[in-house]
């Protein structure tokens, strides 16, 4: 069968742009996890803060898709300096292969083909020089469309039956390497779903182990951080107070009197919010707060944080070391 079309250099970009919002909707959870994976890792006591998961996440989408754009400006510049690639198209469907151009046709082979995406608006024919060729719809009925896309599809699917075997062999090793803690949560996952696409239950098995090897590291690795995370802020609490108690000693050494209130320490560099939340900047931009109680007497003060809880004289109230007499 024979399409006949014609194409635009704005066409080129389009179809280019619909593709990769295609390919970006499939890696969605993929960059998901390692935007989540990495936000975790690299966050100090191993444990998610939203502003670091929003930056990875960033980071990931430039990582994976900044060739893309990179290719949609180069295949623009290069329709725009080569008017051969604007007017009218055509391309035909044969036992060996498919034949696409009209006044010099060039033929790609069946095995020159890896894939057909049939988008919004175009056809794209994927070849395995990581070029694509690209069919406008527009003009061209809905029964010749779908009846060229089934037998593009047909003929690749038959090319790659016959390199499935191997191909199967060869993805076991991937089992290997799901073994590697976060990671293998990604290949388990990738090992399921080729499993249940090529209906080989040994490879659902290898992947479900990944995932579920995982599982069991990362409690584990989470129930350690958590006792950690623990011990961390106790130690935070402990320093922000005795950094705070001594601001306050220094104001007065200035003053001849303690502020009234703990913001007024900001003159000294210390960090305090408008609530009187100690803030510490501990990892690029990210920060941690701790909230605390003070009281201004006579010529003293009243200094503690309010402890997990944040219930002020609890069980759990910290004070700092030069002033652990006061209640």
């Amino acid at each position: 069968m024979n399409l006949e079309f014609e194409m635009f250099r704005k066409d080129y970009k389009k179809s280019l742009l619909e593709l990769l919002f295609i390919e970006y909707k499939k890696r969605f959870l993929l960059i998901f996890a390692l935007a989540l994976i990495s936000s975790i890792a690299f966050t100090k006591n191993n444990y998610f803060q939203l502003n670091m998961f929003l930056f990875c996440f960033m980071i990931v989408n430039v990582l994976l898709f900044s060739k893309s754009f990179y290719n949609i400006f180069k295949t623009d510049k290069l329709v725009r300096n080569n008017p051969l690639y604007i007017g009218e198209k055509s391309i035909s469907v044969h036992s060996d292969g498919i034949v696409a151009g009209v006044e010099n046709p060039i033929k790609y082979d069946w095995n020159l083909i890896t894939k057909i995406i049939n988008s919004r608006n175009y056809i794209l024919v994927g070849l395995q020089n990581n070029t694509v060729i690209t069919i406008k719809k527009a003009g061209i009925n809905d029964a010749d469309i779908s009846k060229f896309v089934s037998s593009v599809e047909s003929n690749i699917q038959l090319k790659k039956e016959t390199k499935v075997i191997t191909k199967n062999q060869s993805i076991y090793w991937l089992g290997i390497a799901g073994f590697i803690p976060a990671v293998g949560l990604i290949i388990g996952g990738f090992l399921i779903h080729f499993g249940f696409k090529k209906k080989v239950n040994k490879m659902i098995f290898i992947g479900l182990a990944n995932i579920l090897f995982n599982i069991l590291i990362m409690f584990l690795i989470f129930t350690n951080n958590n006792s950690n995370l623990k011990d961390s802020n106790s130690e935070f609490e402990n320093h922000s107070l005795s950094e705070v108690a001594k601001g306050l000693d220094g104001f007065k050494s200035i003053n001849g009197h303690y502020p009234d209130s703990l913001v007024e320490l900001r003159t000294q560099n210390i960090l305090f919010d408008d609530k009187g939340m100690f803030t510490e900047r501990y990892f690029l931009f990210m920060k941690r707060s701790i909230k605390l109680y003070y009281k201004k007497s006579a010529n003293d003060y009243i200094l503690k944080a309010y402890g997990a809880d944040e219930i002020i004289n609890a069980s759990d109230p910290v004070y700092p070391e030069t002033k652990k007499d006061q209640e």
